[in-house]
């Protein structure tokens, strides 16, 4: 996708209740149940689905996401990772060690995004038992959708959580009015969702205990 517009009247937001970054024109991000904005899983009897492969990445190594963004898992005490510019990364990386980890529950999935030098949806982490089956990312731009698949990565030895990323990222404004992340479990059911909207009217609010930024990246935690 190429589209690109302004970020101007974005607000952070809640599917139960709003919950805004505290300044202007910021993007709407979201964590919603599955049953509350309908599941695109499978129904019916239990049964496990082809999963998407997941990647066994270095601690600490950088990870492409776009032309100039870099992801990195992290072995600390508890799910750890960081997203930021290519020209951060090494301050971000060491920012990240010292920050305790990101607050993931048990089948929870986190959102990052980034508003300079466009907005846009980096990836994020997960916490699940196993792995998650596939997390993709559905993208609405009036009556038009489409889906992006994201692309898994954890640190060899480590289960139960780890990293996911969209190669080039997803650019959101312009005529995109949402992006969709659902992540899904081994029976291909949504075990937890995160929502950025394209929001015309703005606001300003409290910051979300869940959220974050750092280095340029915003952060949302389930």
């Amino acid at each position: 996708m190429t589209h690109r517009g302004t970020r101007a009247r974005k607000a952070l937001m809640a599917a139960a209740g709003v919950v805004l970054i505290g300044v202007l024109a910021q993007p709407a991000i979201a964590s919603a149940s599955p049953d509350s904005t309908g599941s695109s899983g499978s129904s019916g009897s239990s049964q496990e689905v082809a999963a998407a492969p997941v990647e066994t990445v270095e601690a600490y190594a950088p990870i492409e996401v776009g032309p100039d963004d870099l992801m990195a898992l992290l072995p600390e005490d508890a799910p750890n990772y960081v997203f930021s510019g290519a020209e951060d990364f090494d301050r971000a990386l060491e920012w990240a060690k010292g920050s305790g980890g990101v607050p993931l529950k048990p089948s929870k999935i986190s959102g990052d995004f980034r508003l300079e030098p466009d907005f846009a949806v980096l990836g994020g982490g997960w916490r699940v038992d196993g792995a998650p089956s596939r997390i993709a990312a559905e993208v609405r731009s009036g009556d038009e959708v489409e889906t992006v698949e994201a692309k898994l990565v954890q640190l060899e030895g480590e289960e139960g959580w780890g990293g996911y990323y969209f190669e080039g990222t997803i650019p959101v404004g312009g005529d995109v009015d949402s992006v969709t992340v659902r992540a899904y479990d081994a029976e291909g059911q949504v075990f937890d969702e995160v929502l950025v909207e394209n929001n015309e009217e703005g606001g300003v609010g409290q910051e979300s205990p869940g959220t974050g930024s750092a280095f340029g990246t915003h952060r949302i935690a389930n």
